[in-house]
Order: structure tokens, then sequence, then C-alpha cells
């Protein structure tokens, strides 16, 4: 690795990594793919440009960090606010376009100019972002439809944003896919009547106090793969239309399930502490995955399958009303744990 100096009119010089091409891609090999746009060509006239060089346009101390702990840094620009020898990442959120902070940290005259010049239905990417639930009031404000008040997202980026109060998302309208994966709910969230037409994931999502999904539409492919619900989770009047995916999911809370209605859909070990409501006219496939959910709180199935704590080999595949479900490994619910079962062999 060498160090070019680069000046611009009227400033001091300033000393920047250049790398060969091996290096660079030995780099990127190990940090993701996801930094290469920080390596870049130096113009003709830099002392740098010979051969194969590369400028690495970005923080050295970020690539340090990035070297010895790929995944402690953000895969995006980030707004570094308050960053320090203890804590070199500083703020994760991701930069508003044309500013150097996030949405959390600007000029309170930047921030108003962004929010000013948003539309219904445009996209938005705020990963790493801290919110309050007044900022989220204030970014949703920004996304209403002028005539009937409902907020409306393009594609909408969520990835590792933190809610610091109970938030709510209700009734808004996510018209391209919507991904809140690794988010921290802090107090609670509400997504009732929302609609995800192009489909949401929550992957990885951390829920704390009561969160209500009740009555939202999922219109395509959907999961909340690996999330953790601390409190209540309501799912009451939701409908999946496209695959739905609950793998790893656990429940700690009171989890209801009333006049929700899932397509084809995966429960691989997820786990459900409590059942909050019987969920007497829940409309499931009739499979073993949702046998799961639909014998926990006694109620039937399409399809049949065994009751919970039934002992022996049971199939894993069924067709039920709304098309094919998967369960493979173990599930547990309130005190009956469901024994293995073999995996759904995919075609």
């Amino acid at each position: 690795m060498h160090r070019a100096a680069l000046r611009a009119p009227g400033s001091s010089p300033v000393l920047v990594p250049v790398v060969s091409r091996g290096v660079r891609d030995g780099l990127l090999s190990r940090i993701g793919a996801h930094w290469a746009p920080w390596f870049v060509p130096p113009a003709e006239e830099d002392d740098a440009a010979r051969g194969d060089a590369f400028l690495f346009a970005h923080e050295l101390r970020l690539l340090r960090l990035a070297v010895s702990d790929p995944f402690s840094v953000p895969t995006w620009p980030h707004c570094g606010f308050e960053a320090s020898s203890d804590d070199p990442v500083g703020c994760r959120g991701i930069r508003v376009p044309g500013h150097h902070d996030c949405l959390r940290h600007p000029a309170p005259s930047e921030r108003a100019a962004y929010l000013s010049g948003l539309r219904a239905g445009d996209a938005i990417d705020v990963s790493g972002t801290e919110f309050t639930a007044e900022a989220l009031e204030e970014l949703l404000d920004a996304l209403r439809e002028p005539v009937s008040g409902t907020a409306r997202f393009g594609a909408a980026r969520f990835t590792e944003t933190v809610f610091a109060e109970r938030i709510s998302f209700a009734r808004a309208r996510f018209s391209e896919p919507a991904g809140f994966d690794h988010a921290v709910f802090t107090d609670g969230a509400s997504f009732a009547k929302s609609r995800f037409s192009k489909g949401a994931t929550f992957d990885h999502a951390v829920f704390h106090g009561n969160t209500t999904f009740a009555g939202p539409v999922f219109s395509e492919e959907s999961g909340f793969d690996h999330a953790t619900f601390h409190g209540v989770a309501e799912f009451d009047g939701t409908r999946f239309t496209g695959r739905a995916s609950l793998r790893h999911t656990t429940f700690h809370g009171d989890t209801s399930f009333d006049d929700a209605i899932l397509g084809p859909s995966a429960f691989d070990h997820m786990t459900v502490h409590s059942f909050g409501s019987t969920a007497s006219t829940g409309a499931f496939s009739g499979c073993a995955a949702l046998t799961i959910i639909c014998q926990a709180v006694a109620t039937k199935c399409g399809g049949g399958g065994p009751a919970l704590g039934e002992r022996g080999p049971h199939p894993a595949v069924g067709m039920g009303e709304h098309g094919l479900c998967h369960f493979a490994g173990r599930c547990s619910a309130p005190g009956k744990p469901v024994h293995e079962r073999r995996p759904w062999p995919r075609q």
C-alpha cells in the first residue's frame, strides 16, 4: 500500500492510500463487495496515476476496522456522528442524499429541506438511523397522499434502524419491497392495517413491548426469519397472500393469529411460548407446519395433522385450502414440544 498526496486548488495536500488491483481485490474478498465504490482510479494528473492503482476514497480507520471485523462497519456510507477512538464508527445512520449526516443529525434547515422535497411514493433508505416517534411521524407526514392523507412508500429500507420509542406505521402503504431486517423496536410497534404490495422482510428484527400486525396485507413473499418478539405479538386478521416465512422466529409473549390467513408458509424451528387467544377462526393451510399453531390453540386445520406432543414421524408437507406449507426441525408451543420431522424435499 502506498500513499499519494492529492491537492485541491488553494488547499493543503491530503494523504490517501493507494493500492494495486490485486490488493484491492484481496481486501474486497474479506470486507465485502459493497466497499468496491470506495476504491476509485486516480485522475490522470495525480501522482498516483500509474499502472493498475486505486485510491481508497474513505476514512482509513474504517478500512482498518472493517479488515479486523468485517461486520462492525455499516455497508452503507454512514453518518459517523460522535465517532471516537473508542467508537470509530459513531452513528451508523445512512447519510441523507447530498449530505454528510443521517436524518437524525443534520442541521434543522437541512432536515427540513430534505423532508419538504419528499413526495408520496418516494423511495426511502434510512438504514442504521435512530428514530423517535416524532421523527418517524415527520417522515410519514412528508410521504402522505394529498387527498387521502395515507403515507405511501416506494422502496423502503429500514435495515438496522432503531426505533427508540413506540412507533406506528398504521395504515401506511408500501408499494415496493420493504425491508426491516435487523431493525430494533424498543417499545412496541403498530403496523395495523398497513399494506405491503411487494412483500416485506423483518428478518432478525427484535421487537420489545407490544407489537401489532392486526389487519395488514402482505401481497408477495414476506418473512420474519430469526425475528424475536419479547412482548405481546398480534397477527389478528393478517393476510399473507404470498409465501410467508417464520423460520426460527421466537415469540416470548402472548401471541395471537385470530382470523389470520396464511398461504404457502414455512415455520421451521419456530417457538411460541404463550398463545394469547383461541384463534378459532384462523384460516391456515392444513399441514404439519401450521398444525403447530392450530393445534396449540385448538383450531382445526383444513388438512388435519397430528396433535402436539404426538410421538412418531409425521409428514412434513400438507396441502390445505391455501396451498403448500413446510415444516422442518423442531418447533415448540405452550409446554408441548413438536417432535422433529423430516424436511420438505424441494422440487
